[in-house]
Parts: structure tokens; C-alpha cells; sequence
């Protein structure tokens, strides 16, 4: 009987490379999984080009509302990422939920990832805490290249990662940025943004009421023509420059009406929570009871987080300039306000 396989492919070359070499090592019938996550690609090429690969089936899914939905939405409730955006954590337990379901719905028993080092160990844990039963291989093993690409975008974020002997204390390549405007080039006047949030969801910005997914595209695109949002780190050999405007703004607007909203205690125990819920993204065990359990909490915490705050973003800096505590009013502000 023909082996199946289910394959997450991204459209890099060294991905159809591992997908034509998964089609010989295996002699398998292989499908392929694309995600639109918002990293802005022709998906029809992508299938086009699976199929050259040798898939005999393509799957492309819009994941992007799944994306801001059900997991930016209580991630952003809970403060995890006060810390970080955590831009490419975010979407891994996006891509295993969708892989094992096409395997389901392919009669798959195997599937096959482009993670490597620590994140192929992320990803698996998610997959095997949905399906223990199938077994997962790595096209970077498939053939025999690391293929995690350097630059991963989505709708939270974009990460370039430099490895080898990246020089951490050297200026960033000014071109190595394309979400956010330089800061020092950006406009001398201001922008006001307006987020309202019910129950710690942002729901509206500056008076209009909008999706998540839709809103974070919208501040996403206001912060980052203000230079806000850059993030450097570097660790061992490895570093990371990451754009995410939005998550510096919705997570600056939720902390300010969490600290305007709770008393020192709950302060204190929303501090533990949001760093619990961080580890757990990182750590690829978003698909556990223990986030089920934080989740809990954060649910009943967020009765209280209900309100408004406004926010300056003058090149590259983000800073609260008012809030108001209670059930927001989605009316415009002022012009030049």
C-alpha cells in the first residue's frame, strides 16, 4: 500500500527540493499544506509549484483570521507578549492543527515539517499533543539542508534571522527592514492612536470597530509607518531582527489598562500568568490543559479589563498619552487631537 504524506510547504526552493525527495525516499503519494498566515505570497504559485515537485494534491488554507482569532486574541489578553511579539512562535500551533487535520482528511500516517534545531522540536511536541499516532520527519532531513528560511512573515510579524557569525554589536543593514519606516526619517508629527478594548480584546481603533485580524493589519500599518515596532536579540550565534508594530502597540495598550484597572495583587498574579503563557508559546505547548488553564484565568480576569488608551507614536517611539477605564466608546477622536 502507497504510503501518505502530508507535507506544511512554504514555496522556498529547498522545500520542493525535500518534497521531490520525499516523493523518491518514500515512494509516497504526498499532499501538500500552504497556510496564508498574511506573509503576503502568491499562494497559487505555491501550489503550482508543490505540484511541479511531484504533490499529487495542494492544500492552500486562509489560516489568517484562525491566526488573530484563536490565538493572538487571549495570548494578547493574557500579556504574553509584554515581553516580546514572539512572531514566528505564534504560528506554529496554527500550522500543526492544520497539518494533522489534512492528514485526517487525507488517510495520512505521516507528516513532514521545514522546522529545524529547537523549533522542529516545538513543532513536534504541538503535532504530537494533537495526533501521537503520526509520524513526523524534517525536510531539512529529507534533503539533507536546514530549510528554515531566513525571513518569516505573517500577520503578526516579520523576522529576518542571521546565523553563523552575525556580528551583534554592528548596525543593522538599513535594507533589512520593509514593515516599519526608518525612525529618524519618519514624519516629525505625531500619530494618535485610539485602541478600545472590551473585555482585553482591542475591538476598535480610533472610534472604528473592526475584526482582530483586520485590526491588527490596520495598526500594524499606522505604527510601522512610524518606525515602531523593531526588535533585535541575539543569542549564541543567532540573530533575529523583528518587525511587529502592532504587537508593540496592543500589548503597550492592554498592560496600561491592566495597570490602571487592577489592584497590586492581580497586577502581580496577571504578571505570572503572562509569563506562564509566553513560556507556553515558546515552547510549542499551546494544544495542553495547561493552557487551557491559563486560559481560565484570563477569562475571568478580563471583565475588568474593559476601556480605551490612547497612544503617541512619534519615530519609533510608542508611548501612552491617556486611558480611560470602563466600556469604551468607539467614537473618532478628534483630528490632530
Amino acid at each position: 500500500m502507497t504510503k501518505r504524506l502530508v507535507v506544511a510547504y512554504g514555496g522556498s526552493l529547498d522545500g520542493a527540493a525535500a518534497i521531490a525527495s520525499l516523493v523518491d525516499r518514500f515512494a509516497a503519494d504526498v499532499a501538500t499544506l500552504t497556510l496564508d498566515l498574511g506573509q503576503g505570497m502568491d499562494l497559487e504559485q505555491v501550489r503550482d509549484q508543490a505540484r511541479a515537485a511531484g504533490a499529487r494534491r495542494a492544500h492552500v488554507v486562509d489560516a489568517r483570521r484562525e491566526l488573530a482569532g484563536q490565538i493572538l486574541r487571549p495570548a494578547l489578553t493574557a500579556g504574553a507578549f509584554d515581553t516580546g511579539p514572539r512572531a514566528i512562535a505564534v504560528t506554529r500551533p496554527v500550522i500543526a492543527r492544520h497539518l494533522v487535520d489534512v492528514a485526517r482528511m487525507e488517510g495520512a500516517t505521516d507528516v513532514a515539517h521545514g522546522a529545524s534545531g529547537q523549533d522542529r522540536v516545538r513543532v513536534e511536541r504541538l503535532i504530537a499533543d494533537l495526533a501521537p499516532d503520526l509520524t513526523v520527519h524534517a525536510l531539512a532531513e529529507a534533503n539533507g539542508v536546514d530549510a528554515v528560511p531566513d525571513i518569516d512573515q505573517n500577520l503578526w510579524g516579520r523576522t529576518v534571522t542571521m546565523s553563523g557569525p552575525a556580528d551583534p554589536w554592528a548596525l543593522a543593514p538599513v535594507d533589512t527592514f520593509t514593515r516599519t519606516s526608518e525612525p529618524h526619517t519618519c514624519a516629525a508629527q505625531p500619530a494618535i492612536v485610539e485602541i478600545a478594548i472590551e473585555r482585553g480584546v482591542p475591538v476598535a481603533v480610533n472610534g472604528v470597530e473592526l475584526d482582530i485580524d483586520e485590526l491588527v493589519e490596520v495598526v500594524d500599518t499606522i505604527a510601522g509607518d512610524h518606525g515602531v515596532g523593531r526588535f533585535d536579540h541575539a543569542s549564541g550565534a543567532t540573530r533575529a531582527l523583528v518587525e511587529a508594530p502592532a504587537a508593540t502597540v496592543l500589548s503597550a495598550a492592554i498592560a496600561e489598562l491592566a495597570a490602571a484597572s487592577f489592584d497590586r495583587h492581580m497586577l502581580a498574579l496577571r504578571g505570572q500568568v503572562a509569563q506562564a503563557y509566553a513560556t507556553l508559546i515558546d515552547d510549542g505547548r499551546w494544544h495542553t490543559p495547561a493552557r487551557a488553564a491559563l486560559d481560565a484565568f484570563t477569562t475571568a480576569s478580563a471583565d475588568q479589563l474593559s476601556g480605551a488608551v490612547r497612544l503617541l507614536l512619534l519615530r519609533g517611539a510608542c508611548r501612552v498619552v491617556g486611558r480611560r477605564v470602563g466600556a469604551p466608546v468607539t467614537v473618532p477622536i478628534a483630528a490632530g487631537a
